[in-house]
């Protein structure tokens, strides 16, 4: 999955995951229904510099596209709607270069754009991530992930609490902030991960933003606010 880095310092840099989803492959495909194709719909819905703001810079996101929650205990359900059959792109991933190389968690921010055959299968896909034990499966998702990433850093991820803050549109969204604390060589730090999913008719946009404040989309609210609104134009 594409993944965080925490800033180079004395202390142990620990790569942070956020686990938006897991994805299956599927080929461009003309819209079922109306609508824009599958690639129009994916540019529109990749997150841009115009909506980060000017200082922010870019930089490829590293990492596939696997079902990573397959097997995990309470993750059925999201397991199972991740095999959906959809096309999916990820954007580049935007940081401020000020929260680099000065310890702890970078902001940054990236998204992943997933399109489906139907809204009936995107808003399937984006009920399993409403569902009661979805923030719960993220959370034990993450902590898995960044466990086997740094196996000699202690790593706690708490949550996932609801995303307040932002309403970024679109006809149906959920979203999480994970807590992750880190203690290596006797330090403690902690970052945040913030994780929004938003459908768009047949499209699901899902947002990740990670900093050393709490509620970073709620600060930058272009970055889930921008992407929904140009999919909804090429959508119509």
């Amino acid at each position: 999955m594409p993944r965080f880095e925490a800033k180079p310092r004395t202390r142990p840099v620990v790569g942070i995951v956020t686990a938006l989803a897991v994805l299956a492959t599927a080929a461009w495909s003309a819209p079922s229904g109306g609508g824009g194709s599958d690639k129009a719909l994916v540019t529109a819905g990749k997150l841009r510099a115009s909506d980060v703001p000017a200082s922010w810079k870019s930089a490829p996101v590293r990492g596939g596209f696997t079902n990573t929650l397959q097997g995990i205990s309470g993750c059925e359900e999201q397991s199972a709607a991740a095999d959906l059959r959809q096309h999916r792109a990820a954007s580049r991933a935007f940081y401020d270069p000020a929260t680099r190389g000065t310890g702890g968690f970078p902001t940054q921010a990236s998204n992943i754009v997933r399109v489906f055959a139907d809204s009936t299968n995107a808003g399937q896909f984006l009920a399993a991530f409403k569902a009661a034990g979805a923030g719960e499966c993220l959370r034990q998702c993450n902590q898995n992930d960044l466990e086997r990433r740094n196996p000699s850093t202690a790593v706690s991820v708490a949550g996932a609490e609801p995303l307040t803050g932002v309403t970024p549109g679109g006809d149906d969204t959920a979203g999480y902030e994970l807590a992750v604390t880190v203690t290596a060589d006797q330090q403690t730090f902690t970052g945040y991960i913030d994780l929004m999913y938003v459908q768009v008719g047949r499209v699901v946009i899902g947002s990740k933003a990670g900093s050393e404040q709490s509620q970073l989309l709620a600060q930058q609210p272009k970055i889930v606010t921008n992407p929904p609104s140009r999919v909804g134009k090429v959508e119509k």
